[in-house]
């Protein structure tokens, strides 16, 4: 089953949010970070990748407005 393109941009959020997941699962198996700041990190993490999608919804609305040409 090949994957398109449209399928990363509609799941891009949740992509990055397992891997972040996952990088910090490793960080507290290796006993770089504990738990408890694991549970911050991952709040934190899912604040800025929100953060991240607004300001690309906002940059490619700017972007639309400008492009779109009159008839």
């Amino acid at each position: 089953m090949k994957r398109s393109f449209t399928d990363f941009k509609t799941n891009w959020k949740s992509t990055v949010l397992g891997i972040l997941t996952l990088v910090v699962t490793l960080l507290v198996s290796f006993g770089v970070i504990t738990s408890d700041q694991s549970l911050v990190m991952n709040q934190n993490l899912s604040g800025i990748v929100e953060a991240v999608s607004a300001i690309i919804v906002g940059v490619t609305a700017i972007l639309n407005i400008f492009k779109f040409k009159d008839e």
